[in-house]
């Protein structure tokens, strides 16, 4: 038995601390307003929660060992993505690997035709997200080393 809210409060708290380290790396002392801003938030709303699970602590079980590998594999999804989108850029790695975080949430999507309207799903949403930042926020994003 462990308290869910300490320990998602004090991890928020470390990764505060990892993202305030790298704020000096930002060059200009306007791009670090929205940054801190959002990490002073973010340790305003973790000790809310750290004080909340000492005033009303919630003691939660843990998960069973299947849910605890989806999340495990869930994890390993993303830190594949994050090192695909070099090679196959953010689009079509992004499309892959939720499709592929879809499927592990719910088997039951591999049905051919609920698959297919999944990854139609996915791939309409990463393609707006996609032409909100190139388009409106002028942020590139990786193109991968096959289409360059």
């Amino acid at each position: 038995m462990y308290n869910a809210d300490r320990i998602a409060a004090i991890l928020m708290f470390v990764v505060v601390l990892i993202f305030a380290f790298q704020f000096s790396d930002i060059p200009s002392s306007y791009s670090r307003i929205f940054p801190k801003a959002v990490a002073w938030a973010l340790v305003v709303l973790s000790a809310i929660l750290l004080i909340r699970s000492w005033v009303n602590p919630r003691v939660v079980e843990f998960a069973e060992t299947r849910e605890l590998k989806k999340v495990g594999l869930a994890i390993l999804l993303l830190f594949g993505w994050m090192v695909c989108i070099s090679f196959l850029g953010f689009y079509l790695s992004s499309v892959l690997f939720f499709t592929l975080l879809m499927i592990l949430v719910e088997p039951s999507i591999l049905k051919p035709n609920t698959l297919t309207t999944s990854i139609f799903i996915a791939a309409v949403e990463i393609g707006l997200f996609y032409l909100v930042f190139t388009r409106a926020l002028n942020v590139p994003l990786p193109k991968g080393m096959i289409f360059q």
